[in-house]
């Protein structure tokens, strides 16, 4: 699945990678495999073009647990989807 581009503009998606190199101090190889996972994930649940702010409120626990599935699915390495 494609990440979608425009999620790295969401509000609680910045304030989240903000976090990332402020408070854990993550390189720049983790903080972009966290944002490609986060872009996917938008991808799957909101699609591709969609645009932010995105409804996380909306998202629930079955969500990522399907989100999370397909990453196994794919022959995700368990680093990715423990991230």
């Amino acid at each position: 699945m494609k990440p979608n581009k425009s999620a790295f503009s969401d509000p609680l998606i910045a304030r989240f990678v903000a976090y990332l190199e402020a408070e854990r101090g993550v390189s720049g190889h983790t903080r972009d495999g966290y944002l490609s996972d986060l872009g996917q994930l938008v991808s799957y649940k909101w699609g591709e073009e969609s645009e932010p702010p995105f409804d996380w409120a909306g998202y629930g626990q079955s969500d990522a647990m399907r989100f999370l599935g397909g990453f196994s699915l794919d022959c995700a390495s368990a680093a990715t989807v423990r991230r």
